[in-house]
């Protein structure tokens, strides 16, 4: 009993040393990458081709079809990218993952890999001490370096079915060459991925599995077939919280895979024939990977050399399977649009409502790909503001048939800006607090500044709604003079604010803030001139104390809302320059 328990945790432990050197080499890779990477992603095309290298290379380079997918489904949700776009960048995507597989055939089993990868670790440690690049790259090679040592601690780990008899038994059992063995399979990889969030991971233990002799090739196929429908459970997650377009992204994703996984099973004994027969055109000294093979019996050498077959075996089925399945689907793009739209329609109440698009924060980080997901959350905040403002200037001075009504979607407005401006900077926080690059850390100080100068915006356009609430009661309503003098201050912060988010921008050029800070210095000129106007006012007794405050807060909360609006300029300028 004891031995067993600690035998499960010494595979949890090699699986989770594997998958934390897949998780630095990613971001390794991002912070090298950094910008370049993310301008990539947000320059996008309706051209299939484009998308389709744009989702395979990405994935290809971070290791992970899971990073790209969420990321992609944020961007969908942000508006950054269409949903027909993303479809063709969810294919690549899927087709780059295979490449984990190719990784471990090529250095996993053949050579003694995690040796090379303990002097890689020990020439790479020193580089963590020198900043910039060098470290960038220190951090690559370590990731790169503790993904095969656990790889190996994975194969260790794995007990040896000779000594396990009940073990032995049902495997034989499972290991039947009909379709009820191959779905227990299928089943098997699509639970697995699903619960480590990693294709790349549950394909490595797959082909330790087979390589064990563990399972046999058929099955550890159909295991593969699974684990495509399993790793499509973290989009669908990161999309919960996302629009309709998201929500269709995510389903896409999985209607991909489930289709391919259909048609594959289908054909299942001939696309293994397909692959056996492929393998030994491109491959010299094959044997065939579907006759049964007595590992008991096989010396060192003969079991090397089956390792070698069946796990170049899988990693040519994984990349055919995904390869056929991506041809097929791209030239379906605008019928499976039409499907997934049909199937998930647009229901407009529920979409013009603003959400964050929370990430997937498990075992996958996007760290430098996180920033533009969250520069595009930062926009959405602004046209928030920039809603609330159009509504509190026809509050004061719109013809409003139910005032009330209006004042409640202010304060709703401003409690969600609220809410949102906490979650974006717990979220912008725990980046500066990752290992992101210096420039990265640059503009997510700036994005946090900018997000509170947003919801102290909000603030102050409440602040106005509730005083212009309390002056349609008021025993003694303004006059109009004081209504157009009022109506000027907050038709120029509506201007300002407007300006402000057009050239809300965190990267690829500098913002013009000239509009903005002209509009800025004319608020203070005309506060200076109403609040002196106002207190002669009162002073002849035209309004009473407490009426003559009321329009003085509106003045003060007009004027904060100017210095917001250009403090935000000059946080953009500032961060270009730095």
């Amino acid at each position: 009993m004891i031995t067993g328990i600690l035998t499960i945790l010494q595979i949890i432990g090699a699986l989770g040393i594997f998958i934390y050197g897949m998780k630095i080499m990613s971001e390794s890779l991002q912070k090298a990458a950094g910008t370049r990477l993310r301008q990539v992603l947000g320059k996008m095309t309706a051209n299939r081709a484009f998308g389709f290298f744009t989702g395979l290379l990405l994935t290809m380079l971070i290791q992970s079809s899971s990073a790209t997918t969420v990321m992609l489904v944020s961007f969908v949700n942000a508006g950054l990218v269409s949903f027909t776009q993303s479809m063709a960048v969810t294919i690549g995507a899927n087709l780059g993952t295979t490449i984990t597989a190719w990784i471990v055939w090529l250095f996993g089993f053949e050579v003694a890999i995690e040796s090379a990868a303990l002097i890689a670790i020990g020439l790479a440690f020193p580089m963590l001490f020198f900043p910039g690049k060098r470290r960038d790259t220190a951090e690559f090679i370590i990731g790169f370096g503790l993904l095969f040592i656990g790889l190996n601690f994975l194969r260790t780990a794995v007990p040896d079915i000779e000594n396990s008899e009940q073990t032995y038994r049902m495997l034989q059992y499972f290991n039947a060459n009909n379709y009820a063995s191959y779905l227990f399979f299928v089943a098997l990889g699509t639970v697995f991925t699903a619960i480590i969030q990693s294709s790349s991971a549950s394909t490595a233990v797959t082909m330790v599995m087979l390589s064990n002799g563990w399972i046999e090739f058929p099955q550890a196929a159909a295991m593969v077939l699974g684990e495509n429908i399993g790793t499509t459970v973290t989009a669908n997650l990161a999309a919960l919280l996302g629009n309709v377009h998201a929500k269709r992204t995510a389903r896409y994703h999985t209607f991909f895979n489930i289709t391919g996984v259909v048609w594959a099973l289908l054909l299942f004994p001939f696309f293994l024939q397909f692959i056996d027969w492929l393998q030994s055109l491109l491959f010299t000294g094959h044997t065939s990977i579907l006759t049964p093979y007595n590992i008991a019996g096989a010396n060192a050498a003969m079991l090397q050399q089956r390792q070698s077959i069946e796990t170049n075996g899988i990693a040519l089925f994984h990349t055919m399977f995904n390869l056929i399945n991506a041809f097929i689907h791209l030239g379906l793009i605008p019928y499976s649009a039409a499907l997934i739209a049909r199937l998930y329609p647009s229901s407009k109440k529920n979409d013009e409502v603003f959400k964050l698009q929370h990430m997937d924060k498990g075992l996958v980080a996007f760290s430098e790909l996180s920033i533009s997901e969250a520069q595009n959350e930062i926009s959405n905040l602004a046209g928030l503001v920039e809603k609330m403002s159009g509504n509190v200037v026809l509050l004061l001075f719109g013809e409003v048939k139910n005032r009330q009504n209006l004042f409640t979607k202010i304060e709703q407005r401003e409690e969600l800006t609220d809410a949102l401006e906490k979650e974006v900077s717990v979220f912008l926080s725990r980046l500066i607090s990752a290992q992101i690059a210096p420039k990265s850390s640059e503009q997510v100080r700036a994005m946090l500044a900018v997000v509170n100068d947003l919801e102290s915006i909000a603030d102050h356009l409440r602040k106005i709604a509730t005083r212009a609430q309390k002056f349609a009661s008021a025993a003694k309503p303004p006059t109009q003079e004081a209504l157009s003098e009022l109506q000027k201050i907050l038709s120029l912060d509506h201007k300002a604010i407007v300006a402000m988010k057009k050239q809300l921008v965190f990267e690829n050029r500098i913002p013009d803030g000239t509009e903005t800070l002209q509009i800025e210095t004319e608020i203070n000129r005309l506060y200076r001139q109403l609040v002196d106007l106002q207190y002669q006012r009162i002073e002849k007794g035209l309004y009473s104390l407490e009426e003559g405050l009321i329009y003085l807060d509106i003045l003060r909360s007009a004027e904060k809302i100017g210095d917001h609006t250009s403090s935000i300029m000059r946080i953009l300028a500032g961060a270009k320059t730095a």
